[in-house]
C-alpha cells in the first residue's frame, strides 16, 4: 500500500499536539497574559486556541495583534520575534503587554 500525504494533512497533524499542549498550560498555569512571538506562522494553533473573533488589528502595521482576556483564556499579545526589530518597535509591544495585564497606559520615553 501507498500514501500519500498532503502537506496540509502533515501541517493539521502537528498543530494538533501544539493546540493541545497550550491549552493545558492555560488552564494549568493560568497566565494572565501569553505572549506570542510566531508572527505569522502557526496561525492556525492561535487561533484554535483563542478563536477569530475577539482580535484587535488597528495596529497591524505596527506587526502585533492583541485581545483581552475572556472568560477563561488569558490577554494575548501576538507579535513577530523581536530579534532585529527595532528598540522602539518592541517598546510599543512592551508597552501594549503592560496595558493588557494592568490597564495602564504607558507614554514612551
Amino acid at each position: 500500500l501507498r500514501f500519500i500525504l498532503r502537506p496540509q494533512a502533515l501541517a493539521s497533524r502537528r498543530r494538533s499536539p501544539s493546540t493541545e499542549y497550550l491549552r493545558l498550560e492555560i488552564k494549568i498555569y493560568r497566565p494572565k497574559l501569553i505572549v506570542l512571538v510566531t508572527g505569522d506562522y502557526a496561525g492556525g494553533v492561535v487561533t484554535a486556541v483563542f478563536g477569530e473573533q475577539g482580535w484587535q488589528k488597528e495596529r497591524q502595521r505596527d506587526g502585533y495583534w492583541w485581545r483581552n482576556a475572556s472568560g477563561r483564556l488569558p490577554a494575548v499579545l501576538w507579535t513577530y520575534h523581536p530579534q532585529r526589530k527595532s528598540r522602539g518597535l518592541v517598546e510599543k509591544w512592551l508597552r501594549q503587554a503592560v496595558r493588557l495585564t494592568t490597564g495602564v497606559r504607558v507614554r514612551s520615553t
